[in-house]
């Protein structure tokens, strides 16, 4: 602890939903980074996406971008667009 929470002069509290988000975070932190999901696709294999905006839509794969993102190829009003998301919300279609 380094200082104490005030609101002006007065000492103010902190709900505990926040102090343990706060605690997990510590942990995590401490934890150090964790390995990103790998993938398995291969350029031109069928994907759905299962989450965030474009969830429900497939897509084409086209390459990894780093360790957690990929890129796909997603039909967005009649045409072909190129959109990198995390590898943790697509899977094979």
């Amino acid at each position: 602890m380094t200082t104490l929470v005030t609101f002006g002069h007065r000492l103010t509290s902190v709900p505990d939903p926040i102090i343990e988000t706060l605690r997990r975070n510590e942990d995590a932190h401490r934890r150090g980074p964790q390995s990103p999901p790998r993938h398995d696709f291969h350029a031109g294999d069928s994907l759905a996406v299962t989450a965030g905006p474009f969830a429900g839509l497939q897509g084409i794969f086209q390459s990894s971008c780093g360790d957690a993102r990929v890129a796909i190829l997603l039909d967005v009003i009649g045409r072909a667009t190129r959109v990198v998301l995390p590898g943790s919300s697509v899977a094979l279609a």
